[in-house]
């Protein structure tokens, strides 16, 4: 029996845990509380699955911005991970961009390339816009965002991974071997929406 810590408060990764890890006791740890744990004592934790991100930092400023989606996760990693523990992170799809305008695509690309500087043997699963098991999207945003999605998955814009894809991957300690470039931000001091800057992201692909 492995004891799992979920860092992001995510249903959809939950229940594939289970798939992956039936057995498992699996604790969930809410990405925006993430300090008031910081320290706590565990048992040893087996596995630690990062899939998170605060989306209402998009209207933080550029330094609290950082320190919720970057600092306080990594922090987390250091106190709880020991040298056994396998560290999983759910990162975006990868990308050879080095700019980006994107808090999102920085946020995500930033706590990847600090993982693995800090943890050797962490696994970086680089995934595209996952489909569930509906093959619908569980895109966060309103109904004018996912209309836009979907429109650019129905005419092959975007690349996308189901549950029986990403389920493969954990069970085959499948990791990304292209090395993570850290990129470099333009414009990210200003704060904005989730649509602005997914609009953003996806106009710099």
């Amino acid at each position: 029996m492995k004891n799992i810590t979920l860092l992001g408060n995510s249903i959809y990764f939950y229940k594939l845990i289970k798939l992956v890890y039936p057995d498992s006791i699996i604790s969930i740890q809410s990405w925006r509380s993430i300090k008031k744990n910081y320290k706590k004592k565990q048992c040893k934790i087996d596995i630690i699955i990062v899939c998170g991100y605060d989306y209402q930092s998009y209207g933080y400023d550029f330094k609290k911005f950082l320190k919720c989606n970057v600092a306080k996760p990594l922090g987390y990693l250091k106190a709880h991970a020991t040298a056994s523990t396998r560290i999983i992170y759910i990162n975006t799809a990868f990308s050879s961009k080095t700019i980006t305008y994107s808090r999102y695509e920085y946020a995500k690309n930033i706590l990847a390339y600090s993982i693995k500087s800090k943890f050797r043997s962490a696994e970086i699963l680089s995934l595209p816009l996952i489909l569930d098991d509906r093959f619908s999207t569980p895109v966060k945003g309103g109904v004018v965002a996912r209309f836009i999605i979907n429109k650019l998955i129905a005419h092959n814009l975007i690349k996308t991974i189901n549950t029986s894809q990403i389920i493969k991957l954990l069970e085959n300690n499948s990791k990304s071997n292209k090395k993570i470039q850290r990129m470099d931000e333009r414009l990210l001091s200003i704060p904005r929406n989730q649509f602005i800057d997914r609009i953003l992201r996806l106009s710099n692909d």
